[in-house]
């Protein structure tokens, strides 16, 4: 029996997947599916492999890559921990349309593609509560909500709420 995987997270450009099977042997951990037009390259093991022998210090580009997507993991984390859903719901809405100043410090904020009802579960309300919380961004003009598509025309203040600063 195959089990559908939740959406999680957003790629921007430049963002990496693949370090499991080259650090550990095992098999990818997680699973992608373009929503937007992009560039995808998919470099088979056995060349990285061989890239990393001739490069030896490529190790510590891998290394630092595993790090960045262990911060989105724990940042994905830290959200669904907040108590209150407002701000749960700007953290994760910032960590998707990839305003991440911490990881990525020159940040081009993207759209998010993604239905209220996957939002929903990500942030772990229902979608009605969902539909609440974006009203009351849009009202605020921290979100712009078209079909199946926001835009954060204001991230920052979406950030300050995730940390109820």
């Amino acid at each position: 029996m195959r089990i559908e995987a939740a959406f999680v997270h957003l790629m921007h450009p430049g963002d990496w997947s693949g370090h499991v099977p080259i650090i550990t042997g095992e098999a990818r951990i997680l699973s992608t599916e373009a929503r937007t037009p992009c560039v995808y390259a998919l470099v088979p093991l056995a060349e990285i492999q061989r890239i990393l022998a001739q490069l030896p210090h490529g190790w510590r580009e891998l290394g630092r890559l595993a790090v960045e997507s262990t911060r989105i993991s724990l940042s994905a984390a830290t959200e669904l921990m907040l108590p209150d859903s407002e701000r749960r719901a700007a953290g994760a809405l910032i960590r998707l349309a990839g305003y991440m100043p911490e990881i990525r410090p020159t940040v081009q904020v993207a759209d998010i593609p993604a239905s209220q009802d996957e939002l929903a579960v990500l942030v772990g309300v229902s979608r009605n509560t969902l539909a609440k919380i974006l009203a009351g961004f849009e009202e605020r003009g921290l979100v712009e909500m078209t079909y199946r598509r926001i835009h954060l025309p204001d991230p920052e203040a979406l950030r300050l709420i995730a940390r109820d600063l």
